[in-house]
């Protein structure tokens, strides 16, 4: 837990072609960012 965060790994599978990782604030709500279409775009 870092700044209040906890941060779990980028997950093994995909959701609809997405990688995604989950973490949770300090009040304990659930937070999962996934990948996005950019290609070659950067982020």
């Amino acid at each position: 837990m870092e700044n209040g965060l906890s941060v779990g790994e980028i997950a093994l599978d995909q959701f609809f072609g997405h990688y995604y990782f989950q973490l949770a604030d300090p009040d304990g709500n659930g937070i999962t960012v996934y990948t996005s279409h950019t290609g070659e775009l950067p982020v």
